[in-house]
C-alpha cells in the first residue's frame, strides 16, 4: 500500500513464494489463511453488483491480478501439502494503523468523486478483519469467504460525513485529479478509482456460517471513525545543548 504498483507486484510475488515455501515445509502446518479482497470479482460492465463467493474471479485492475495470483498460489500449495486454504476476501480495510489508499484519499481536505456514477461501497474495520483471520484459522475453513461490514455509503456521502470539500469530476478530469492527489501524498490507484466510480459491494452472508463471526461495525460507523483519527503532528527537532 505504500509502494508503486510495480514494486508492490514484485514484493507480493516474492513474499508469497518465500512465506508459503517455508510454511509448506513445516510439519505442524494445519491450514493457510490468506488476505484477499472483494476486488477479485471486478467491476466490469455487466458484472454482479453484490457477488457471493460463487461468483467468478474477474480481474479489472493491477491490484486484482495480484490478489488472483495470490489465491491461486495458496490453493496450489495447500493442495500439495494437504491442508485447508482460505482466502479471506475483505472489503477495503480501514483502521488507524492500516495503510489504506482509500483512507488517505478520503482524509484529504478536498476529495474527488464521480458526478456521473457515485455508486455505493462497503468497507471493514481492521479489528473485524483481524477477528476473521483468527476464526478462519481456528475453524480451518477451506474455501473463500467474503468479509464485509453491513451497510454501504457512496463516496459523496463519505465526503460529507467527514466534512470535506467534495470535488465533482467527469471523465478526463480524473487523470488530473490523480496526478494532483499523487503529489499531495495520497495516490489513487486503479482499484480505488474503480471503487469511487463504480462502487464495490459483496454478499457477506456466508461469513457467519463459515467463520462463526460477522463484522459488527456498520460501514457508516467505520467511515465516521476514519475522520476521527489523529492527524500526523510533526514536532520540531530538539536542539542539543552544548556541553
Amino acid at each position: 500500500a505504500r509502494t508503486h504498483t510495480n514494486h508492490a507486484r514484485q514484493f507480493t510475488a516474492d513474499a508469497t513464494t518465500a512465506i508459503l515455501g517455508a510454511a509448506a515445509e513445516c510439519d505442524a502446518l494445519e491450514s493457510i489463511v490468506a488476505r484477499s479482497g472483494i476486488e477479485v470479482y471486478g467491476r466490469a460492465r455487466g458484472s454482479l453488483t453484490r457477488p457471493s463467493e460463487s461468483a467468478p474471479v474477474h480481474p479489472t485492475s493491477d491490484y486484482v491480478h495480484m490478489l488472483a495470483d495470490l489465491e491461486r498460489t495458496v490453493s496450489e500449495v495447500a493442495s500439495r501439502v494437504g491442508v485447508a486454504a482460505c482466502a479471506l476476501r475483505l472489503a477495503t480495510v480501514l483502521g488507524p494503523h492500516v495503510p489504506s489508499p482509500l483512507g488517505r484519499v478520503l482524509r484529504q481536505p478536498v476529495v474527488p468523486f464521480s458526478s456521473l456514477a457515485d455508486s455505493p461501497f462497503t468497507v471493514v474495520e481492521d479489528i473485524d478483519a483481524a477477528r476473521a483471520f483468527v476464526a478462519a484459522a481456528r475453524r480451518r475453513v477451506d474455501q473463500p469467504v467474503n468479509v464485509v461490514s453491513p451497510g454501504a455509503v457512496t463516496t459523496l456521502q463519505a465526503i460529507l460525513r467527514g466534512r470535506r470539500i467534495p470535488l465533482p469530476l467527469v471523465g478526463p478530469e480524473w487523470w488530473v485529479a490523480r496526478r494532483v492527489s499523487y503529489v499531495l501524498g495520497a495516490p489513487i490507484p486503479d482499484h480505488v478509482q474503480e471503487l469511487m466510480h463504480r462502487g464495490r459491494l459483496a454478499h457477506g452472508g456466508a461469513a457467519q456460517e463459515l467463520l462463526g463471526f460477522a463484522p459488527a461495525s456498520p460501514t457508516a460507523d467505520v467511515i465516521d471513525r476514519l475522520f476521527k483519527w489523529e492527524s500526523v503532528v510533526r514536532l520540531p527537532p530538539v536542539e542539543q545543548g552544548v556541553a
